[in-house]
């Protein structure tokens, strides 16, 4: 639902500013259609029983020390 408002939002907000439509209708169903495909795989997902066996701290470091590997 979040990822539908957030498209038809988006091409709302853009077909103000712009003089053509950012998104066809058809166009955005099946991004939706899309999105919802790869979304049938959550459920199945497995993760590692040792992975879950303890709380663990949210390190964004690890995340910022990948993203700045990216940059040229």
């Amino acid at each position: 639902m979040s990822s539908n408002f957030g498209n038809v939002l988006s091409v709302t907000v853009a077909s103000l500013f712009l003089p053509f439509l950012p998104m066809s209708a058809l166009q955005l169903v099946l991004l939706s259609l899309v999105y919802e495909i790869v979304c049938i795989a959550l459920p199945w997902d497995t993760v590692d029983d040792a992975w879950t066996a303890r709380p663990r701290a949210w390190d964004a470091a690890s995340i910022k020390a990948l993203c700045s590997s990216w940059v040229p």
